[in-house]
This record gives structure tokens, C-alpha cells and sequence, in this order.
């Protein structure tokens, strides 16, 4: 037990057990109530850049002195196609460049599900891989706990905690996705058509279906005083009744506001 202690405050382990600790608290105050569920809304963003790059001031310098005159004719007629073309051409790569790097992080971290499960629960897997990894690593690999062959280690120890955290949080992300479906579901409802499927729609009472890939999604639907939907008809779902989990309803053909 000494020797594990030993191991887990080494210097080339000790990065990787402070991470593991601040996880850890995190985790206790969350069950304490003392942190919020704002984590969960785990969200990849990136954001389309523009990189403009100007040349004006240095070619403002530099040109006189090439093109002598009085500031117009040739120089002035040189140095204005002259920045517009250097200008354009830099920023035009500049974005495509930025444009590939956003893509390039954005299929990486889609790879090993960041944007699929909660940021704190994926990082937390991460930091548990490698501080194990760490351990075990520089215990079979590095018994003297050598500082050089500790930073070697670094690059495979990162590779497999995320092989490892990928498949961990695979199953995890399932799970969520279809979590989120169950709250996005009411919102992609609303403003599309159902076929009454019950002998008749009124306040208190009613059915539909609506059509997507795979099985038929059945709803529980009202109709407001006045409205007549009998079976077959097609009606319109104008409003969500969240705590209620009903969906109300108008006639198709009319349109109309609840």
C-alpha cells in the first residue's frame, strides 16, 4: 500500500493525480449538491474564422522609395492593385487553411465523442485512463522513475487513454443521444401534421399519428371548443402542453392559432 502511495505522489506520476483528485472532488460536490447540472450541455463549436492580412502599411513604406513621385499616378496605381492582390490572395488561403483546421478538430473530437456525452463524465474517463496508464506504465516500464523516459511515456500514455475513453464512452453517448432525442422530440412536433387516429378530438380526449422513418408515433392530442376532427382527418399540432404531454391540435385544411 506504501509503495502505491509512493507511486501516485512521484513526480512523474504526480501531474496525473492532482488531475484524478480535482475529478474526484468535482464529483463529490456534485453529489452534494454544491454543483450544477450546467455541465451537461456538452457542445462542440467551431467557429468559422477570417484571417485578414494587410500589407498596406509596409508597401505604403516601401513603394516610394522604388517609384519616386508624388504619391499618385504609377506609384499610387501600383500600390492600390498591388495590396488588393496580396490582400486577397493571403486571406484567401488564410480561410481556406482555417477552414481545414476547423474540420480537421471537429472530426476529431466528434471521433472520440466529446460532442456525444457530457464534457465533466468524458473528461473524467480521460484522466482516469491516463493516470492509470501513467502508473502502471512507469512502474513495468520506468522502475527508477526516471524524468526522461516519464516525458517518453507521455505520448503513448495519451494515444491508448483515448483508444480507451473512445470506447468507454461509446456506449455512454448512445444513452445521451437518445436522452436528448426524448426532450428534442416535443419541439420537431410542433408544426407538423398528424392523421387522427380516435373516433373524435376534443378537450379532454384524442389521438394521432404521425408518420416517420420506422414506426408510426402515436400522440395524445386536444382540440379546442368548437374544433371538429373525426378519425382520418389531418390536423396541424400548433402547441405542446409539457406538463400535461399532450399536443394541441387545429384542422389542417384551415390552419388557424390555438
Amino acid at each position: 500500500m506504501w509503495e502505491f502511495i509512493q507511486h501516485c505522489v512521484a513526480p512523474v506520476n504526480l501531474p496525473f493525480t492532482i488531475l484524478l483528485g480535482a475529478s474526484f472532488a468535482y464529483w463529490v460536490l456534485f453529489l452534494l449538491g454544491a454543483v450544477g447540472l450546467d455541465f451537461l450541455d456538452s457542445h462542440v463549436d467551431v467557429p468559422d474564422g477570417h484571417v485578414d492580412l494587410h500589407l498596406d502599411a509596409h508597401l505604403h513604406h516601401e513603394l516610394p522609395d522604388v517609384f519616386p513621385g508624388d504619391g499618385g499616378g504609377m506609384d499610387g496605381h501600383f500600390h492600390g492593385d498591388m495590396v488588393d492582390h496580396v490582400d486577397g490572395h493571403l486571406s484567401g488561403h488564410a480561410d481556406g487553411g482555417e477552414h481545414a483546421f476547423g474540420s480537421y478538430v471537429v472530426s476529431f473530437l466528434r471521433f472520440f465523442n466529446v460532442a456525444e456525452v457530457p464534457l465533466m463524465i468524458w473528461a473524467t474517463a480521460l484522466i482516469s485512463t491516463m493516470w492509470a496508464v501513467s502508473i502502471l506504465g512507469n512502474y513495468y516500464l520506468n522502475p527508477g522513475l526516471g524524468t526522461g523516459l516519464a516525458l517518453l511515456l507521455i505520448v503513448p500514455n495519451v494515444v491508448v487513454a483515448l483508444i480507451v475513453t473512445k470506447v468507454v464512452t461509446t456506449p455512454l453517448g448512445y444513452v445521451f443521444r437518445k436522452a436528448r432525442q426524448g426532450v428534442e422530440l416535443p419541439a420537431r412536433i410542433v408544426g407538423k401534421t398528424c392523421t387522427i387516429t380516435s373516433s373524435t378530438v376534443t378537450t379532454a380526449f384524442g389521438q394521432g399519428q404521425m408518420a416517420r422513418v420506422g414506426a408510426p408515433l402515436t400522440l395524445n392530442v386536444r382540440a379546442r371548443e368548437g374544433t371538429e376532427l373525426c378519425k382520418g382527418d389531418q390536423a396541424l399540432v400548433v402547441e405542446h402542453d409539457e406538463e400535461k404531454n399532450i399536443y394541441w391540435v387545429v384542422p389542417f385544411e384551415f390552419g388557424g392559432e390555438l
